[in-house]
């Protein structure tokens, strides 16, 4: 069993939650700074975790350029500059990918150059000892 995590199973909040062998996390509805907001922060227990990150935001119908970013011990794993004004529908965004490693401080950050959009950030994976 995993050796960290937070009691809000089915909430939302910046912390890792664990169910068996699956983690996840739900960020919320919040606002998108061009400072940037933090959307997840969390550290890891002894598992690795084959993890899933989606991001979204806005209602749809505006366009924001937004930056979202994934850092791992404060190191930058990701960071994608997407103008969503190019996309058929800002909420229809690629997914990344990642190896979280055992005992890592993880990082969610959202950026919007303009406006202050609702984003939400989400992450899900499966425990592997």
């Amino acid at each position: 069993m995993p050796m960290v995590g937070v009691s809000n199973p089915v909430g939302t909040g910046s912390g890792l939650n664990y169910v068996g062998n699956f983690a996840y996390a739900y960020s919320g509805s919040l606002t998108c700074t061009s400072s940037g907001t933090t959307m997840l922060q969390f550290t890891t227990g002894a598992e690795l975790i084959n993890a899933r990150f989606q991001f979204s935001w806005g209602d749809g119908t505006q366009n924001y350029d937004v930056q979202p970013e994934i850092k791992f011990d404060s190191q930058t794993i990701i960071k994608q500059y997407i103008q969503t004004g190019q996309q058929a529908n800002p909420n229809d965004l690629p997914d990344y990918h990642l190896i979280i490693p055992p005992f890592t401080k993880v990082e969610v950050i959202q950026t919007a150059q303009a406006d202050t959009p609702q984003c939400t950030a989400t992450i899900a994976g499966d425990l592997h000892a």
